[in-house]
């Protein structure tokens, strides 16, 4: 992805939010998850700004930019952030701290606006919390996902099982018309 050493610092320079170690966690997972992978533009930043360009569509409503320079796109993640689209992520960068699981729901609603698909899957699958949830305005618990793993298994057992039961009972069908053949010519 489009890194470069000190990014985050820069990040978190620009928008006057602590540079803590949870922070850079989040930031250095984001961009390892990130979408788009575009000039200067590690986590999946859409804001304009002079001299950027188009780079990859992330929603119906937003689209990765390139980046003229570091600076550029540390000025781009401010405006984003503070946009007031996106008040349970900024929290998290007012914060400090890496985003707690009673948190978590209500920052992916915000990461899914903000069009970083990837991290939302990896945060999914990592933490088993899907969007919505607690956090600003919502106040409750983000809920573990336990569907995911009753859907596949639903799955195995409305549409495998009876796949494999049907072969099982074609491969026994066919074995006893071999055997049958076989012990009529010993006859």
């Amino acid at each position: 992805m489009a890194t470069w050493s000190g990014w985050v610092a820069q990040f978190m320079s620009a928008g006057k939010f602590p540079n803590t170690s949870g922070i850079q966690k989040w930031l250095d997972e984001w961009s390892t998850h990130n979408t788009a992978p575009c000039k200067n533009n590690p986590i999946d930043l859409s804001r304009t700004r002079t001299g950027s360009k188009n780079c990859l569509k992330l929603t119906s409503s937003r689209t990765a930019q390139d980046y003229a320079s570091h600076a550029s796109a540390a000025a781009a993640f401010n405006q984003q952030v503070k946009s007031g689209t996106f008040p349970n992520l900024l929290a998290v960068f007012q914060s400090g701290d890496y985003p707690s699981p009673a948190k978590l729901g209500d920052v992916l609603t915000d990461l899914q606006v903000w069009g970083a698909k990837n991290f939302v899957a990896y945060l999914e699958q990592e933490w088993g919390i899907s969007p919505g949830g607690g956090g600003i305005g919502g106040g409750t618990v983000a809920v573990p996902r336990a569907t995911k793993g009753w859907d596949d298994l639903r799955r195995q057992v409305n549409h495998g099982l009876p796949t494999a039961l049907a072969k099982i009972q074609k491969l026994n069908r066919a074995t006893s018309t071999q055997l049958a053949r076989r012990s009529k010519v010993r006859r």
